[in-house]
């Protein structure tokens, strides 16, 4: 795939805030079947620093989403040592049209190894296929590295796919 900045966002009206470019991933070889290892995703860090303040508390996750694929996708958190981690399903319902996703996610566990400093503190990935090495259930901290579900879509099996991201959000608490 190629990964570019693209002229395409959620319209000021629909996210509440001006906004004019996104992140695209654009699928150019095809991986119709999905092997176990195989992994495809995008990832955000987040220094520790930044992510101390949100630790061992619940947090909403929120982000704007465009995909040519419709179905069920993953996204989750993850530990720099990757030995915790929490996926969510979201749907992409129509396709190629911007679509919003909000999920309060459960206070990240104490136990596992966290960094509070100038390290990678936790990462969101978002999946766009994923092998049944990485699944689990979704919606709760797990005690391994975990990225998707039996439910994720294979966004790879076709070069017309595409993959947009936008205004990804993690804050504290409850924000619905």
């Amino acid at each position: 795939f190629s990964v570019s900045k693209a002229a395409d966002a959620p319209t000021a009206a629909q996210a509440g805030r001006f906004t004019t470019d996104c992140f695209l991933l654009d699928v150019t070889t095809v991986d119709a079947t999905i092997d176990p290892a195989d992994l495809y995703q995008v990832i955000h860090y987040i220094e520790g620093y930044n992510f101390a303040p949100l630790a061992q508390n619940s947090m909403t996750l929120s982000f704007w989403h465009k995909h040519t694929k419709t179905g069920v996708y993953c996204a989750g958190l993850r530990n720099s040592s990757s030995d915790r981690s929490y996926v969510i399903e979201y749907t992409q319902a129509v396709t190629d049209v911007w679509e919003k996703t909000t999920v309060v996610i459960s206070a990240s566990p104490a136990a596992g190894t966290w960094n509070y400093t100038n390290g990678i503190g936790i990462y969101i990935s978002f999946v766009v296929a994923a092998g049944t090495n990485t699944h689990t259930t979704p919606n709760a901290w797990q005690t391994s590295n975990f990225t998707a579900t039996v439910n994720q879509v294979n966004g790879m099996d076709s070069i017309a796919n595409n993959f947009r991201i936008d205004l990804i959000q993690l804050e504290p608490g409850t924000v619905l």
